[in-house]
């Protein structure tokens, strides 16, 4: 087994190999600055993850992030639908207790003209009754 020490060597060697290819090797085409950096990261971490194993793991992640949006999506949707559901139903609320709030006026303004005419009629008795005490004294 090499040791971390020998396998920066090495790597160091492949970078001067592809330096001297030049920029339109094959090689060099083929192994390029990502390869580089995640054997760097591998020795430096302990890993031994390939790129293409990196991308999988970046796929699956991808796909788990969107499997979690849909479903916060999701949620979301059904929340605004619940909340759309309550607007809609304080709205009603508020139509109702306007009316309430009429019909109250109407009630009072009703019960206000009930004690005036109750008013005019007590007036009326006591108009009445000293026209009686007067015919009665006479």
């Amino acid at each position: 087994m090499t040791t971390k020490e020998q396998e920066r060597k090495a790597l160091e060697q492949i970078k001067k190999i592809l330096e001297t290819l030049g920029a339109d090797s094959y090689v060099g085409a083929a192994i390029d600055a990502e390869v580089l950096q995640a054997a760097e990261d591998n020795i430096g971490n302990d890993w031994m993850l390939s790129p293409s194993e990196r991308i999988r793991n970046l796929e699956k992640s991808e796909q788990e992030t969107r499997a979690k949006l849909d479903a916060m999506t999701d949620s979301r949707d059904a929340w605004k639908e619940k909340a759309e559901k309550q607007e809609a139903r304080a709205a009603e609320l508020m139509e109702s207790l306007k009316s309430v709030k009429e019909m109250e006026l109407d009630t009072l303004r009703e019960r206000d003209e009930a004690d005036r005419e109750l008013e005019k009629a007590k007036n009326e008795i006591i108009i009445l009754k000293a026209k009686l005490y007067d015919l009665i004294t006479k």
